[in-house]
């Protein structure tokens, strides 16, 4: 019959209690399976005491205190000894009792109840051992609140006392929770004056001791009493260990379920990444010498940048390019919302006329329907528009976005953008614009992703970088454009500092 692995560690916790000059208390396992733990300071020195631990015929493992014999001993080798007795004794208790009615203080028992509430069944199974192994007649876990200013009442197990008084109370105004946070284990009784409000009503003595993890404490564990108990170091030792050992099972389950938090999340932002709208966007119409090139690139595994090329049914190509306010999924959800509200528009527009489309109207509607849907916070910047390649027009509307670059054979000229940002107010109206196009003229559109990316000397790629990029390679392919521009950002940007989502769309005649 192997040790259960909680009472290693509780007994491994509760050694490590007791420091004593000289001497040292320790637990030897017979059992190759133990849980790994932080190992204890050994002491240079010979064995003793030993006290073995047995169920019928097998040896189970043994408590020892070493001793060091260059440092003389006086009360701490007996307090030890007597420490020990009582833990070897408390533990042959516990391994006797079938494995159902064990308390199981460890965090990785298999359990429905440990899954679907760990944290509280931890602290009730904590108490429930409390209360077996000190003879306390009652026990209480109070934990700090989000705030970090309030201790709520978490769990109280009793027999036969009377309810807490005070289930929530505000740490600076209750003085024994506040004394154990800073000094460590509090006594409290009934002849305190200050006691009464903190103590059952049929209850003498209590202990207040601090639930601390690794960042600090994070609450009190206290024990209730009703007879007059003097205050021993064996009962503080003991109820020490093990709280201790609650506050390492508490952050151990914490650490679980925020690693499979964790995974589940990633899984998921894959799986919605996958949903997202491809990098890279090619569209050409050799017979009227239209082609388009574009890219979105989001920082994160989700991104709010959006670039879409929809052909309509009269050659002519619908262009759209947005940037939603903020980054990764809170941003990805504006955008998604934005992407199929553009492709619904565009359907019910192509069912009627293609002839009647107006960029204006489809940025209205746009804008009302984000407006209905997000909070005031939660905007985008926006263009779009139709470029007609038999008429050599673009006709756009922009809502907020940076300025698009149009290259002509002559000169370079940034287009009119006047337009409130979208998700705003949705009652605003809209303008269009219109512009002519000649052949070999370039339209670069992009998001603030692009313009703004910093370099080393925190100096800005701008609008000029664009153009100047662009201008480079004006003779090119729609697609040389964009790469020219492209790698020009990336030779600008300086990693340390990251980036933003970036979208660049190139389009030419």
């Amino acid at each position: 019959m192997k040790q259960p692995h909680y009472l290693e560690n509780w007994l491994r916790s509760a050694c490590r209690q007791l420091v004593e000059p000289g001497v040292q208390l320790e637990f030897v396992p017979d059992v190759s399976t133990a849980v790994e733990t932080v190992a204890q300071p050994p002491v240079d020195g010979d064995v003793a005491w030993q006290r073995e631990f047995r169920l019928g015929p097998a040896r189970q493992g043994a408590l020892r205190v070493r001793i060091d014999h260059s440092v003389a001993l006086q009360e701490s080798f007996l307090k030890l000894c007597h420490f020990g007795e009582h833990l070897a004794h408390v533990a042959e208790e516990q391994t006797e009792r079938h494995s159902a009615e064990m308390v199981r203080l460890d965090p990785g028992h298999d359990n429905a109840r440990t899954l679907e509430k760990p944290g509280q069944v931890l602290i009730e199974q904590a108490l429930s051992s409390i209360l077996e192994m000190s003879g306390y007649r009652g026990a209480a876990c109070f934990l700090l609140d989000g705030t970090g200013r309030q201790l709520n009442l978490k769990s109280y197990l009793h027999q036969s006392l009377e309810p807490i008084l005070r289930t929530e109370r505000l740490l600076e105004e209750s003085p024994f929770d506040l004394q154990a946070f800073g000094k460590g284990i509090t006594p409290c009784r009934r002849d305190d004056p200050m006691a009464e409000e903190w103590l059952p009503t049929n209850v003498t003595t209590g202990l207040c001791l601090p639930l601390k993890v690794r960042t600090g404490v994070v609450g009190t564990v206290w024990v209730y009493d009703r007879r007059r108990r003097g205050l021993h170091d064996r009962d503080y030792h003991l109820i020490q260990s093990l709280v201790s050992q609650l506050g390492k099972s508490l952050e151990d389950q914490l650490l679980k379920i925020q690693s499979t938090t964790h995974r589940r999340l990633k899984a998921e932002l894959r799986m919605a990444a996958s949903t997202q709208p491809s990098g890279h966007l090619h569209f050409s119409n050799p017979e009227h010498g239209l082609e388009a090139y574009g890219c979105c690139l989001s920082r994160y595994e989700l991104g709010g940048d959006l670039c879409e090329l929809c052909p309509l049914s009269d050659d002519r190509l619908f262009v759209a390019v947005g940037d939603a306010s903020g980054n990764s999924l809170p941003a990805a959800m504006v955008m998604t919302a934005v992407r199929g509200a553009i492709y619904a528009l565009l359907q019910r527009f192509q069912s009627q006329s293609t002839i009647d489309f107006e960029p204006a109207q489809f940025v209205g509607d746009l804008n009302g329907m984000l407006s209905r849907l997000t909070e005031a916070n939660q905007f985008m910047s926006f263009i779009c528009g139709i470029v007609d390649p038999v008429q050599q027009t673009f006709t756009y509307c922009n809502a907020g976005h940076p300025q698009p670059i149009h290259l002509r054979a002559d000169r370079l000229e940034y287009l009119h953008s006047s337009g409130l940002l979208m998700g705003i107010d949705g009652d605003v109206v809209y303008s269009q614009n219109q512009v002519k196009l000649a052949s070999d003229d370039v339209l670069v559109i992009y998001s603030d992703g692009v313009s703004e990316a910093l370099n080393e000397s925190n100096r800005l790629f701008r609008q000029d970088g664009i153009a100047e990029a662009a201008l480079s390679s004006s003779s090119q392919s729609a697609r040389a454009i964009f790469e020219a521009i492209w790698a020009g950002m990336h030779s600008h940007l300086n990693r340390d500092h990251g980036s933003d989502d970036a979208t660049a769309l190139v389009i030419k005649l």
